[in-house]
């Protein structure tokens, strides 16, 4: 498929000929970048008015060169002794039109000069092909009478689109290099007229801070298939809702809560990761005053509040590295929960899970109990197969109606190309989807030069106008482990792991966490660290579960990195 700049047709009618056009030429290999609606406006000559021009498409292709390509709906027609061109559109309405050919030559020659002003071919001219053509969607161009400057050759009709556009197009470049030297415009030209002349990324007087609110701006609503999940979460008394990560369960999970509470019913609300349970009870917090209770937290928060509600004993293990902790947090924290829930009179009416992924089977057994009634309790999972770290992912015991999510809604279109590639996902992206900046690659060759580095991105980003609290380093490693074991200041700014809240002790310290800890929740700006092709810490499924927190700017620090600058 090409690649389409913007993401959508210009035009808001989809059955005009421009928008016809666009999905067709969207069907042309890879290689192909096509531009709809070029405006430009000519830097003009001392003495001379500014001049502006537009160009329905502009095809760009690294073997072929440079196309312009003027679009003429409905029925054409054309006099040659007044050299009046005419269409008449679906209702038989005629309209006199610009010469398309005058039009798309214009457009071809002003962009070419344009792009020669710019300083591209040192003031020889294109060394590739370029030209233009003409496009008649509705008709066949057909006629024995043909104008001399309107030759069959640099048209593309009805006949042409159905027998297939990449034919047509590949006609035309064969055409306007007949009898011609040229050299391929090669993908790195390609790719710099995209982003210096026809789809630049800049802004004026502008921080990096600026930028990343204008992308904020975008993932600010649910896009239809999230909505479309919310209302079959309605319609299905039980749904497991598999997406991968930035596809809005959390967002949806808090939301279906809501909505049942909302109804009068007593809602559980939980996850496995400690700070994203601390982010759901924020949530729930914020939801007094529905006719049903809510109760958000994570599994473990749970366990521990119950039983010692319930005036049992809550021994939880000191230290990530004591000997029976793993025994403790699979098994007899369940155990007490289960007891604690024999002593207690609290029953749900409904149960949401978010991370469903990182549940222990016995778990949903053990949950079963707080239900009032297990075989007709509203039953919401949702959970990313890709994000199991501890290899569980376990099948629930209920029966339920499969959702999948697919829509991106957390990170730029670079960003979530870079996690897609990770772990082999299929992302879909709205329209509305900000591009971003590629992920940056940085190597290192010792903690060393990974401080150093990493210190001079973040002086870097505060010059930006990046906060700390924009910022979080992921590791690889417990941060004891990590190129920071020695000193937590970076940049003159405290480094702190976050707590069970997920959270730091106080505004203005830098965030740090292990994917595992950080799932769940999300940074503006994340710093990969320690990213040592380790077969353990940096396994696929962390890298991306560590990739995809980053909603605008993602910085990865590691060791012969690929693309690496």
């Amino acid at each position: 498929m090409a690649t389409m700049c913007p993401d959508a047709p210009v035009t808001a009618a989809p059955e005009s000929a421009e928008a016809r056009l666009y999905l067709a030429l969207r069907d042309l290999p890879d290689d192909y970048r096509i531009y709809n609606s070029v405006t430009y406006y000519l830097s003009p000559r001392a003495g001379e008015p500014l001049r502006e021009g537009e160009v329905d498409f502009l095809i760009l292709h690294p073997e072929h060169g440079l196309l312009v390509l003027e679009v003429k709906g409905g029925q054409i027609s054309y006099d040659g002794r007044t050299k009046v061109w005419t269409s008449v559109d679906r209702q038989g309405v005629s309209h006199e039109i610009q010469d398309p050919f005058r039009q798309a030559q214009h457009g071809e020659k002003s962009l070419v000069r344009e792009i020669e002003r710019r300083g591209f071919f040192n003031g020889s001219g294109p060394p590739f092909a370029h030209g233009h053509a003409v496009v008649f969607p509705d008709c066949r161009y057909d006629s024995e009478r043909i104008p001399i400057g309107a030759p069959r050759e640099l048209v593309i009709d009805a006949d042409d689109l159905e027998r297939g556009a990449q034919a047509a197009v590949d006609r035309v470049f064969r055409t306007i290099k007949r009898g011609r030297t040229v050299e391929p415009m090669t993908k790195k030209l390609v790719k710099q007229l995209g982003q210096q002349v026809l789809a630049p990324h800049f802004h004026l007087a502008s921080t990096l801070r600026q930028d990343l609110a204008v992308e904020k701006a975008a993932f600010v609503r649910l896009e239809d298939e999230q909505l479309t999940c919310l209302d079959s979460i309605a319609a299905n008394p039980r749904v497991l809702v598999e997406g991968a990560a930035g596809t809005g369960k959390t967002v949806i999970a808090c939301e279906a809560a809501r909505r049942l509470a909302t109804d009068g019913a007593n809602v559980l609300l939980l996850c496995y990761n400690r700070p994203l349970g601390a982010q759901l009870s924020r949530f729930a917090e914020g939801c007094s005053g529905l006719p049903g209770r809510m109760w958000a937290g994570s599994f473990h928060e749970l366990c521990r509040a119950s039983t010692e509600r319930a005036g049992l004993e809550w021994r939880e293990p000191v230290g990530p590295s004591a000997a029976d902790a793993s025994e403790f947090w699979n098994d007899e924290s369940g155990m007490l929960l289960l007891e604690a829930t024999a002593k207690l009179t609290d029953r749900f009416d409904a149960l949401v899970i978010d991370e469903a992924q990182d549940f222990l089977p016995d778990w949903f057994e053990i949950l079963k109990s707080l239900l009032h009634d297990p075989a007709s309790a509203r039953i919401a999972l949702f959970r990313d197969p890709d994000q199991d770290l501890w290899d569980r992912c376990p099948q629930p015991p209920w029966n339920v109606a499969r959702l999948p999510l697919r829509t991106n809604l957390r990170n730029t279109r670079a960003i979530g190309e870079y996690v897609s590639r990770l772990a082999g996902v299929e992302y879909r992206f709205p329209w509305s989807t900000p591009a971003g900046a590629e992920p940056e690659m940085i190597s290192y060759t010792d903690a060393a030069d990974e401080r150093e580095k990493v210190t001079r991105k973040i002086a870097w980003l505060r010059s930006q106008g990046i906060t700390p609290d924009d910022i979080a380093l992921i590791g690889t490693r417990r941060i004891e482990n990590s190129f920071l074991r020695d000193d937590r200041i970076l940049a003159g700014i405290t480094v702190e792991p976050v707590d069970d809240s997920g959270l730091v002790s106080r505004p203005g310290v830098l965030r740090y966490s292990t994917p595992h800890r950080f799932k769940g929740l999300e940074a503006d700006v994340v710093l990969m660290c320690d990213v040592d092709r380790n077969a353990r810490t940096c396994a696929p499924r962390n890298l991306y579960v560590a990739a995809s927190r980053a909603r605008h700017r993602l910085y990865v620090f590691g060791t012969a990195l690929e693309g690496a600058g």
